[in-house]
């Protein structure tokens, strides 16, 4: 019989969070730093026009602006960091609509993975009622798309950042070793 062994495998977390572009990312950013640590880097938000999917919840012009914490989680945290995640976007809520759309996720050495409520035939069950799924997968020196990645995670200036973010990560894990 095959052995198991429990291993840590520590992960850099990443938060997207869908807006308004009028509305600042202030107020959610010191929530999700205090909770999950020093937020390392902002991307400057993106157009977010590929689908009118949150059009009617949240007015029109909305972008995506990408977080990503200084220190590392364990991958299997994903759980307790989309719960809080949907709690914040709850807060924020005006006349029941959300203002803020937040989209847990992480890299590591081989992918994107996003967290969702969603189940589809391409999404594996983390508990709780939450999914996970393979975004973008890193291959010879770039992320690449899967036939169910998001329009908005294909744009070139997105991957460029999440490059950043995984050079970074690779760092990290160097430091760790030492």
């Amino acid at each position: 019989m095959a052995k198991v062994v429990e291993k840590d495998n520590f992960v850099n977390l990443i938060i997207a969070i869908l807006h308004p572009k009028e509305l600042d990312i202030t107020d959610i950013s010191s929530l999700l730093s205090k909770r999950f640590g020093h937020i390392e880097f902002v991307s400057t938000p993106f157009p977010f026009s590929h689908t009118s999917y949150y059009d009617e919840e949240m007015g029109g012009n909305i972008v995506k602006t990408i977080v990503s914490f200084e220190n590392l989680i364990k991958d299997s945290y994903m759980k307790v960091v989309k719960y809080f995640t949907l709690q914040i976007e709850d807060e924020f809520k005006v006349k029941r609509k959300r203002q803020y759309n937040l989209d847990p996720g992480y890299i590591d050495l081989n992918k994107l993975i996003l967290s969702t409520t969603k189940g589809r035939a391409h999404r594996i069950s983390i508990g709780w009622g939450l999914y996970e799924e393979v975004t973008l997968w890193y291959r010879k020196g770039r992320f690449e798309d899967l036939m169910w990645t998001y329009p908005s995670y294909k744009l070139p200036e997105v991957k460029e950042f999440l490059l950043k973010i995984r050079e970074r990560y690779k760092e990290k894990l160097r430091e760790w070793k030492k």
